[in-house]
Parts: structure tokens; C-alpha cells; sequence
């Protein structure tokens, strides 16, 4: 067949991301033309990199989401030239594929007997979510429908798009267009078809809320929002991310660092590590036995409660493999307070394996830890000496009490530098894992936030 694609897309920074690549790329293969239609400017490596897969890239005013997008892209190639092809896809940034090769979609759907048709569907629904009474249809996800000629060229497409009416939030690009679309063509003899069978499966949206068993059966593409949608949502529908993750790597050729590329400028921490289980429940015994080169290895310590020290050597002795120890204070004497501590700790245990303290005293003590590693130590860390920096601080929270502030204190040491065969555990980890680019303990419910510890 010959087709065109419309591909709508938007970042917030104007970022192209390596998978809408590897996807505008993968369709190109079935298309011989695509319009990608940004809704807001592209920086100019993004611009030059979605121009390496094609020349056609429109830049407009974010207005309308994908709505106007393709109607934007529609006006662009002209809807008298749409008799040209065979098919028009429209298709937008919202999901990662081909997962599974587009060859198998292409292959049974062309053997379909349809007007327009789309990889998935969303169930009928009465009372209509979105405003709470009447139906919501049955209809195709508009992330992805295919309209073929009969349709593309029929007046009765041509006055929809016209008549689009202001789309101004995700709800309307739904109720005024998506939830609407099948059945405004249906009404008027065009026959729908999908790819995945709703009917396969018992949920609504079967995309969503079954992702395991819809890649499980090949489905070719999986939506970003899996990732980050809100684990209680996620929890209460029992939306299984990780089986659906675990298929894709042992059944599918996708490289899904590109995911992990995106998403992690997306989401937020803790709901993408909930969603994806990303959390790691590690021994204090080294898994591996295997002698691995981590490159330079650093902790990097704020130290304001000086009374701390010995339990913070504690901890220290329990790194596996030679590392520096870059210390924050305060004051000029307790610079010298750290560096006394260290010379008797040394003395008293030989086995300690710090090589090499450096100590800093902080400009002005605003901003705690956070200015301490982010200003005083910015240029020692990126200097690009160290592979691995752990971060630590002295941690007393006067402001709480006492049982929550010692627990949050034990909770940060023993999730980051417990014994050294849990710390070499967290070496091989990032040593296995090169896209690792953050570990932390998982937050707990005191109103902390554990973001000023880690692995990085």
C-alpha cells in the first residue's frame, strides 16, 4: 500500500528522545512520507536528529494537543492530495514501539476488511467516565488509527476535521474527539476494525490495564503512561508493568534503554521505581565472586555534628574497595576536628580502606548538605575522577523526635553502606546496569525525602 504518516509530538524542552526516532524510523519502513508536526519549538539537536529519519517536521503554536496537530498535518499535505495513498496513519508520541515487529500489524491488517482501523481499543462505558453520565462508545485509541482511502476522501472526513471544535485539556481531546471518532464514522457506513481484540480481554482498556497480557500476545507498542500513572491507580487495577517488562527482554528485540532514556526525564522518581518495581532488595553477602575494576570510588560526606564521626567511620569501614573520602563542615575547626578523627581512626584500623581524605569547609552554612555538594564539592565531582560517589550526610533532625529522627538516620546508612558484601552488591549493580545512573533508599512517611543520599 501507499501511505503517508502524520506523527504528532511534544516535549515540554523541546527534547527528542532516541525512541521517537527508533518509531518515526520503524514506520517509515510502511510509509513513503512523514509530516511529524511538533507542537512547540525543538531544540536544535532534536530538530536535526527527527530530520535524519524525515524532512518534513512542522513546528506550531502548542495549541489543540494531537487534535489539531494532525488536523495541522492534514491541511499541510492537503486533503484534495490524500487520494494519493492508500492509507493516512495517524499517530503521536505517547507510547514506545515497535515492540514487536510492525510487519505482524501490517500483515493481518491489511488482510482486514475495513475503512479505518487502530492497534487498540477502549471498551464501551455507561455512565461516560469523563462526565458521568450517558455512554462512552466504543472507540479507537487515537494514538494510533490508520484511515484508509474510501474514508480519506470522502467529504464526511474532510468537514470533520473542519469543524474540530477548541481542544484546551486531555478531557476534551478525548470527549471531543477521540471517544467520538469511530462513532461519527460508523454512523455514516464506515466499517472500524483493531488490531488487538478488546473483546480478548476484561478490561476497558486493555493497553493500560492488562499491559502484560496485551505484549504478552505481541502487541507492538506499549504507552509511556504506564510508567507513570499514579501507583494507586496502578495497585488498585493490578496493572502488572514488570511481567510486561520482563516479556519485552526476554521475547522482544527492543532496546528499552530508550525507554528508560525518556522516562526518567518524565517521571517522578518514586512512581516510576513503584510502577516499573524498580526497588532492589539486596543481601549482605555478595552476590557475585567475580573481581571487577568499578573505576574511582568516592563518599562524599556533610559533616555539621562532629559527635557523629565515629559512627560514620563505622560505616565507612564497611566499603569493600579503596575509595576518597571528600568531607563538608562548617568551620575551619572542624575541618581540623575530621581530619585528627581520621589520622587516630586509620592508626587504630589499618584495614580501612581510605586512601585519601579531602575536606572542605562551606562558604556559608545556607542550605545544609544540598549546597555543600551541589556548590562547595561541584567541581571536584564533576571533574570526572570518580566512577561512583556515595553521598552521606550527619544526620541528627533535632526538629523531630527522637525515635523518628534516629530511625531516618539508620534508614539512609543501612539502605546505602550496611556491610561490604551489600555495598559491593550496589557496585555490581550499577557495574551491570550502565543506564543506573541514581540509587537511593526509598522514601518512608516521616515528611522525608531520602534524594540528598545516595548512589550516584
Amino acid at each position: 500500500m501507499r501511505r503517508v504518516a502524520i506523527a504528532f509530538f511534544y516535549d515540554n524542552k523541546g527534547i527528542v528522545d532516541e525512541y521517537m526516532i527508533r518509531l518515526v524510523a520503524g514506520l517509515g519502513h510502511f510509509v513513503e512520507r512523514t509530516v511529524v508536526v511538533s507542537n512547540g519549538d525543538l531544540t536544535e539537536a532534536s530538530l536535526f536528529k527527527l530530520k535524519t529519519v524525515t524532512q518534513e517536521v512542522l513546528i506550531r503554536e502548542n495549541k489543540g494537543f494531537d487534535v489539531w496537530a494532525y488536523r495541522h498535518g492534514l491541511e499541510y499535505i492537503g486533503f484534495d492530495n490524500l487520494s494519493d495513498y492508500d492509507e493516512i496513519i495517524l499517530y503521536n508520541h505517547t507510547f514506545y514501539g515497535p515492540i514487536f515487529p510492525f510487519e505482524e500489524m501490517f500483515a493481518e491488517m491489511d488482510n482486514r476488511a475495513c475503512d479505518f482501523w487502530g492497534i487498540t481499543a477502549h471498551k464501551k462505558m455507561e455512565p461516560n467516565p469523563f462526565v458521568g453520565s450517558g455512554v462512552l462508545p466504543l472507540h479507537l485509541n487515537s494514538h494510533f488509527i490508520v484511515v484508509r482511502k474510501t474514508m480519506a476522501t470522502a467529504i464526511v472526513f474532510r468537514e470533520y476535521w473542519r469543524n474540530i471544535p477548541p481542544i484546551n485539556n486531555y478531557i476534551e481531546s478525548i470527549t471531543r474527539h477521540e471517544a467520538i471518532f469511530g462513532k461519527y464514522f460508523t454512523e455514516f457506513g464506515y466499517v472500524m476494525a483493531t488490531y488487538i481484540d478488546p473483546d480478548k480481554y476484561t478490561s476497558n482498556y486493555a493497553l493500560f490495564e492488562e499491559v502484560d497480557a496485551v505484549i504478552a500476545n505481541r502487541c507492538p507498542i506499549i504507552k509511556r503512561r504506564s510508567f507513570f500513572s499514579d501507583p494507586i491507580l496502578a495497585d488498585q487495577m493490578a496493572i502488572d508493568l514488570p511481567r510486561a517488562l520482563k516479556t519485552i527482554k526476554e521475547k522482544s528485540n527492543y532496546d528499552t534503554t530508550m525507554i528508560w532514556d525518556n522516562i526518567l526525564r518524565e517521571a517522578e522518581p518514586r512512581i516510576l521505581y513503584t510502577n516499573a518495581a524498580l526497588m532492589s532488595i539486596l543481601p549482605d553477602f555478595r552476590l557475585l565472586q567475580n573481581v571487577r575494576d568499578y573505576g574511582n570510588i568516592a563518599v562524599c560526606v556533610h559533616v555539621y555534628y562532629t559527635d557523629m564521626l565515629e559512627e560514620l567511620f563505622g560505616y565507612f569501614s564497611n566499603m569493600p574497595v579503596v575509595f576518597d573520602l571528600i568531607a563538608t563542615t562548617d568551620t575551619t575547626a572542624k575541618k581540623s576536628i575530621i581530619e585528627g578523627f581520621y589520622v587516630n581512626f586509620k592508626r587504630q584500623n589499618p584495614e580501612l580502606k581510605l586512601s585519601n581524605i579531602i575536606v572542605f569547609v562551606v562558604e556559608k552554612n545556607i542550605g545544609a548538605d544540598t549546597s555543600a555538594l551541589l556548590i562547595t564539592c561541584r567541581d571536584l565531582i564533576l571533574s570526572g575522577k570518580y566512577s561512583l560517589m556515595c553521598r552521606l550526610h550527619s544526620k541528627k533532625s533535632h526538629q523531630d523526635n527522637g525515635g523518628r529522627g534516629v530511625f531516618f538516620k539508620r534508614h539512609l546508612m543501612e539502605n546505602l553502606i550496611n556491610s561490604p558484601g551489600y555495598v559491593f552488591n550496589i557496585l555490581d549493580m550499577f557495574a551491570d546496569n550502565p543506564k543506573i545512573g541514581l540509587a537511593i533508599p526509598p522514601t518512608i512517611h516521616v515528611h522525608y525525602s531520602t534524594m540528598g543520599n545516595g548512589w550516584f
